[in-house]
């Protein structure tokens, strides 16, 4: 797959980081109303219904740490695969096509 490296690079310990919050988040949540999620789900659908609202926040939150604390990599990533590179051209050159050839691209209008 060609973009297997935003897989690798940004994909992955972005799960990892939303992963520990997400379950520090949830541990506490448990904590605080008593019950296990799943017991929490059985009972209670605007319990659940939060969880998920507080899941799509976190989402936002760690997106923003992790853009801050792993800003170069995400840039280098990007500019690896090509997507930030300028549209005029001019960087052509730079472009990788896993298993090919650079010789055998034609680039340009």
């Amino acid at each position: 797959m060609l973009v297997q490296p935003l897989n690798l690079s940004i994909t992955k310990p972005f799960k990892s980081m939303l992963c520990d919050i997400l379950e520090e988040l949830l541990d506490q949540y448990e904590d605080t109303h008593h019950q296990s999620l799943q017991e929490i789900q059985k009972s209670n659908t605007s319990a659940i219904a939060k969880c998920w609202v507080l899941v799509t926040q976190v989402v936002g939150q760690v997106w923003d740490q992790f853009c801050l604390k792993h800003q170069e990599l995400i840039v280098e990533t990007f500019h690896k695969l090509g997507l930030t590179l300028t549209i005029d051209g001019s960087s052509d050159g730079e472009l990788s096509v896993k298993g090919i050839d650079l010789s055998l691209l034609e680039t340009g209008d």
